[in-house]
């Protein structure tokens, strides 16, 4: 794991804390970036459900570590919401 990921977004999850005042307002925001980052990794599923069902701020940096520790970046990444016409 690249540990630039993970500063990343440990980076971003503290600036959002600061900006909203609430870790857990953050926490939401964040987990609706999770919901486009999540096509980014193989085989990620089953963490990015683990990041969805977080209930706070702590699982969810649990959540968030864990998968950039177990899942490598896809080579040829395709959002999942692209529908080629």
């Amino acid at each position: 794991m690249p540990a630039t990921r993970t500063v990343s977004n440990s980076a971003l999850f503290a600036r959002y804390c600061e900006a909203f005042g609430d870790s857990r307002i953050a926490m939401l925001r964040m987990k609706e970036l999770w919901f486009y980052f999540g096509n980014l990794f193989e085989n990620s599923e089953k963490l990015q459900k683990s990041i969805k069902k977080a209930k706070n701020a702590e699982e969810f940096e649990r959540a968030a570590a864990a998968l950039f520790r177990s899942c490598e970046v896809r080579g040829n990444v395709v959002p999942a919401w692209f529908r080629p016409a």
